[in-house]
């Protein structure tokens, strides 16, 4: 059985950058598909920890590590689903 060990995942984000944005009436529901959209827009603390309650992640983090957490756990997810295959 193999062992998955995610120490370090390059978000290629820069949190200090002048990000647009997103309102509540664009948000869309981040999935493995489209989780990228956290690295493309400025979500606020909120949206995230709706994000993140969706998926069943802690949500009491600051904006910084719930984005962190997000994207881990989708690429995570993505890891898992091409062993399966």
């Amino acid at each position: 059985m193999n062992n998955f060990k995610i120490d370090k995942i390059d978000i290629n984000c820069n949190l200090n950058a002048k990000l647009p944005r997103i309102n509540d009436q664009d948000i869309v529901n981040i999935t493995i598909h489209n989780y990228n959209m956290l690295t493309k827009y400025n979500y606020t603390r909120i949206q995230l920890k709706n994000i993140a309650k969706l998926n069943k992640l802690p949500v009491s983090l600051n904006k910084k590590k719930l984005i962190d957490k997000i994207y881990r756990f989708f690429m995570l997810v993505i890891l898992l689903l091409k062993y399966k295959k």
